[in-house]
């Protein structure tokens, strides 16, 4: 799991979700969704709703594009990014995002 610096919940960032080193070459994603959101540490009843826009996949760099704005003082959040291969793999990327109210 990657561990990203903190955001403030006032800001909106974009999370890069990298899977160059696990598709075989040749391959290609072809499918890809976010998972749901976990609370790592602290409370959030809605944590979903920390993702900010639908995931936006880069294809000539096999990465994955998404935003998170919000979130509550003193949670760590699990995100994960899920996408398939052309050739039926399936891999997964994921990162704890605190949110700190003072960075």
């Amino acid at each position: 799991m990657k561990h990203l610096p903190p955001k403030h919940p006032l800001e909106r960032k974009a999370l890069l979700f990298t899977f160059d080193g696990d598709i075989e070459p040749g391959a290609s994603i072809t499918l890809l969704q976010m998972q749901a959101v976990e609370v790592l540490d602290g409370v959030d009843a809605a944590a979903a709703s920390i993702l900010d826009s639908t995931p936006l996949l880069l294809t000539s760099t096999r990465q994955v594009l998404q935003w998170v704005a919000g979130g509550l003082d003193y949670v760590d959040y699990g995100i994960s990014c899920l996408v398939t291969d052309s050739q039926g793999g399936r891999h997964i990327a994921t990162c704890r995002l605190p949110v700190r109210q003072r960075l």
